[in-house]
């Protein structure tokens, strides 16, 4: 009883501080926006030590809540902030680099002002916090299944992994040795802009699959050692084969939801082991990152020197690129919100889940967002940013109602990738779907919605649809034996 009284109190203190934060927001927000900004690095530093406090403060108040430091959501919130407000956190630090927000050319569009960044990160920081209070109120409400359906979904998830991994393990090594052999002859951006990454591949759909099939896989043979690791061993090539292409982000997503599994199926990792682990991997980042830069400068001291130096470091490079994402909602400062000429890109999304047709087939004049910021707003011909969930709802709901829209948004992803003990325990399908859930998800915060929604879902079709025919067909089998 004492747990719940907890529970509530830390539900309405959320409110209560949104209340409050929200009111503060518009005040400066106008203020900001119409008149100058004194001393606006400092400004920029105190908001982005705000951005680290208010991390924190979510971490904490989602503990309280759940018992929780190290789950599904926390993961999906950190990449939230890493990918929206990263160069924020580097800034607080006194980090800075050549290639950031403020320095370089935003998108051919000029060099961002010191007055756009600080209303772009009071805009993120409202978001994010709009988020986290939507995710407290996800519903808790646990409800089990028999031991024996358990058992039979189980077999059935380890069956359909283990027969959809013949199949999409080696064609996902094609696509990231493909990969390798683009960003080798034109460098890191023809991973996402070249003109021969543009469209999807029928390689590259079915490679959608590798990281949920290794889930599938450990969750099915229930975490069997040999199982364990094949799963360690293919994951370990794929880092490699991820980080020698320079690709930063999408290995580590899924290492951290196979560490998540892990720590509640094998393991409980203790602080001491996870900080001694985070400073061997940056160890090794950093020599291979040292041994690749001098190979293509030359061995002296100076380009060693230059190789491990703090802007070199790979953790900083790589918070550095992920935080780019923010330059999107900078952009929209610029150029205004109500540029998007079709309307609601998250009716569109839902509309268009299955397929863009529907759009089409109901008479809607329409092009994504992605597409169309890229290549008709900035006329950017073979690269081009995605863009970005805080950017996407000032797009469609403007300034002062892109947050209150983020509580809803907050609340839908929680729920899709929400476990309980209980779920952990004794829900093998809902636990499969949750991991699939917030793989997808993290990528919406830097894109547009739309594709990503079709990612989920063919995620979901694929395995949900496979794994209930394969049990219809074991439990038709033993009716029969019957």
């Amino acid at each position: 009883m004492e747990t719940n009284k907890n529970k509530l109190i830390i539900k309405f203190a959320n409110i209560f501080l949104g209340i409050i934060f929200f009111t503060m927001y518009i005040m400066f927000y106008n203020d900001y926006t119409t008149n100058f900004i004194i001393n606006a690095e400092l400004v920029k530093f105190i908001l982005s030590w705000i951005g680290i406090i208010l991390y924190i403060y979510i971490i904490f108040s989602w503990y309280k809540l759940h018992g929780k430091i190290f789950d599904l959501y926390t993961i999906m919130v950190t990449f939230f902030i890493l990918l929206n407000y990263g160069q924020c956190f580097l800034w607080a630090f006194g980090i800075h680099t050549d290639d950031e927000i403020g320095k370089s050319n935003l998108y051919g569009i000029g060099v961002a002002t010191d007055k756009e960044i600080i209303i772009a990160q009071l805009i993120t920081l409202m978001c994010i916090f709009m988020f986290h209070v939507g995710s407290c109120f996800c519903n808790e409400k646990e409800k089990g299944i028999s031991s024996e359906k358990n058992e039979r979904n189980k077999r059935s998830i380890y069956v359909v992994s283990l027969c959809l991994s013949f199949f999409v393990i080696p064609i996902s090594f094609i696509q990231y040795f493909i990969n390798l052999l683009n960003t080798q002859s034109q460098g890191y951006g023809s991973l996402f802009y070249n003109d021969l990454t543009v469209g999807e591949t029928l390689i590259e759909i079915f490679s959608r699959l590798f990281a949920p099939c290794l889930f599938g896989l450990l969750i099915g043979s229930g975490f069997k050692k040999n199982v364990t690791k094949v799963v360690g061993i293919i994951m370990l090539a794929y880092i490699i084969l991820s980080l020698a292409s320079g690709d930063r982000g999408n290995w580590l997503y899924a290492l951290l939801i196979l560490l998540f599994l892990y720590n509640n199926y094998i393991k409980k990792i203790k602080l001491k082991s996870f900080l001694k682990l985070i400073i061997i991997g940056i160890v090794c980042l950093t020599v291979i990152n040292a041994i690749v830069s001098v190979r293509n400068t030359g061995i002296t001291f100076q380009n060693i020197s230059k190789a491990l130096s703090i802007g070199n470091n790979p953790v900083v490079t790589t918070v550095f690129e992920m935080g780019t994402t923010m330059g999107i909602q900078t952009t929209l400062v610029r150029t205004g919100f109500d540029i998007y000429p079709y309307g609601n890109t998250h009716f569109f999304s839902i509309l268009g889940m299955v397929s863009d047709k529907v759009i089409e087939i109901l008479g809607f004049d329409y092009v994504d967002l992605s597409t169309w910021f890229t290549k008709q707003y900035l006329k950017l011909d073979n690269w081009g940013p995605d863009f970005s969930i805080v950017g996407e709802n000032l797009i469609n709901y403007g300034p002062y109602f892109a947050p209150i829209a983020m509580i809803i948004i907050g609340w839908i992803f929680t729920k899709l990738v929400y476990l309980s003990n209980k779920d952990l325990e004794g829900n093998s399908l809902k636990t499969l779907v949750a991991l699939i859930s917030c793989l997808s998800l993290i990528s919406i915060f830097r894109g547009a919605m739309s594709f990503h929604l079709k990612v989920w879902l063919f995620r979901i079709i694929i395995f949900v649809g496979l794994i209930k025919i394969y049990t219809m067909y074991i439990n038709s089998k033993n009716i029969n034996k019957v």
